[in-house]
């Protein structure tokens, strides 16, 4: 049986969460089907993109450009790319309309609003100029000619569907069998809560915790995985320890944890997040609190295996919880269960093998 093959590419390789989660942690699991990664920026330059080196980043473009031009020479006509957001992340999609003038059939995979014009939530001062050309109105046109659009929610595929009728939802989801879940939940006096994210997404954060910051009987202390760090002294009735993030400890982590948090502002930017901070919390085992925006609302089921935040009030939630501290062992054993059943790559790998599978056959 002639196996199919996959030309995979995406911006990081498996260090950056969305082409882990997206991509690489499918590829074991990949059943008559022949594959190669070609990933834009290898973990050393990806992290200089975080601490926000646009100039070093700068220096290596071309060369990270002629890479994908040699792409062009290698991918042969007809051939199936499963394109992770885009071939160059900023720009006008060149690549893409070249490899569709050789009759290449293309699944884009999209886990972002990244069409969102306005990107001042998600970039800071010092790479403002570089995400203008990042996200936008350029991902439309690829929408529009790929053979399938893969959504990571409902928001994306409400956009994608204006475009282009071929679409399909697969959320993002755990490899549940790779994480232990967290056996013990401190109940007296102490609440252990966790974040985890990139620096960029570090006023999320900083907004809760200047907002909770208040006089409790219950210590509040803080994992924050992958943050910005920034100063603490200006909170004197919480803890906050900062780790960088590894993918070797990060769940090792999250299990110190006793809930964990999700913070977004209501906007189009966060309607298109898929959530996994959320799956990562209770795939450990411990519940989640979450904004009610977007794809939160579709997975935490109040009182079960979290807990929703209206109105932006951060402090009624944080007291809910410590009012029902005694409940989180109780809890936890529901939200693995709920991540197993709804949001495990075992659920989803055979959709995942299926959808390349068929558009490879596609005339």
């Amino acid at each position: 049986m002639n196996k199919t093959k996959v030309y995979f590419i995406t911006p990081t390789d498996e260090m950056g969460a969305s082409s882990r989660y997206r991509v690489y942690q499918y590829l074991n699991y990949l059943e008559n089907i022949e594959y190669e990664v070609y990933p834009f920026l290898t973990e050393k330059i990806y992290n200089e993109f975080k601490k926000g080196n646009i100039f070093k980043l700068l220096i290596k473009v071309p060369f990270l450009i002629l890479k994908r031009i040699k792409l062009v020479f290698k991918i042969k006509k007809g051939s199936l790319l499963f394109v992770h957001r885009d071939i160059i992340p900023f720009g006008p999609m060149i690549f893409e309309k070249i490899f569709k003038f050789k009759k290449c059939k293309i699944i884009l995979d999209l886990d972002d609003a990244v069409y969102c014009k306005e990107t001042k939530e998600i970039s800071s001062k010092k790479n403002r100029f570089l995400y203008k050309f990042k996200y936008g109105k350029r991902f439309d046109k690829t929408i529009k000619n790929a053979n399938l659009v893969i959504c990571g929610n409902k928001f994306i595929e409400n956009h994608a569907k204006r475009i282009n009728s071929s679409t399909v939802i697969i959320p993002t989801v755990i490899d549940t069998e790779k994480i232990k879940v967290k056996k013990y939940f401190n109940t007296k006096n102490k609440l252990t809560i966790s974040w985890i994210g990139n620096p960029g997404n570090t006023k999320y954060i900083y907004d809760v915790l200047t907002q909770i910051d208040k006089k409790r009987k219950t210590e509040l202390c803080f994992i924050l995985i992958g943050a910005q760090k920034f100063d603490t002294s200006i909170f004197k009735n919480i803890k906050i320890s900062f780790y960088d993030w590894n993918i070797k400890t990060e769940y090792e982590l999250l299990r110190k944890s006793d809930i964990g948090i999700m913070p977004l502002k209501d906007s189009e930017w966060s309607k298109g997040k898929c959530g996994l901070k959320l799956l990562q919390y209770m795939a450990v085992g411990i519940p989640g609190i979450g904004s009610n925006v977007g794809v939160n609302s579709d997975i935490i089921i109040e009182g079960k295996n979290g807990w929703l935040v209206k109105n932006n009030n951060w402090n009624q939630i944080i007291d809910e919880v410590i009012k029902n501290q005694h409940k989180l062992k109780n809890m936890a054993v529901f939200c693995r269960k709920f991540v197993e059943n709804n949001y495990s790559i075992n659920h989803y790998k055979s959709i995942y093998n299926k959808i390349l599978i068929q558009i490879a056959k596609e005339q």
